[in-house]
């Protein structure tokens, strides 16, 4: 919380977009991360290096998300994308407007 207000003081702290930018990499938020993270270095050359190794711990919580992803993907389509709801409703229960013909 205190980097978004001193935001709110001064769009242009460099310490709290950083700051931000790394919370925001914790957090999952990766995207919003970015953004806080290139403008700090953007603002000011000095953080380059740090801003770098954040960057790099981004893209290193990017890979674990996208194997997540690509498992949860691939356990979907090997038992299908139904549930036992819809195997329920599925079931071998006659059709009602079926007259036998």
């Amino acid at each position: 919380a205190l980097p978004i207000l001193l935001l709110d003081i001064d769009k242009a702290c460099v310490k709290a977009l950083f700051r931000r930018g790394q919370c925001h990499v914790q957090l999952g938020n990766l995207e919003e991360a970015k953004k806080d993270l290139w403008q700090a270095r953007d603002l000011d050359e000095s953080v380059a290096g740090d801003v770098e190794k954040e960057l790099a711990k981004l893209k290193q919580k990017q890979k674990v998300l996208d194997r997540q992803d690509r498992s949860w993907a691939q356990k979907a389509l090997q038992k299908g994308l139904s549930d036992s709801r819809s195997e329920e409703k599925t079931g071998s229960k006659p059709n009602e407007d079926d007259d036998g013909a």
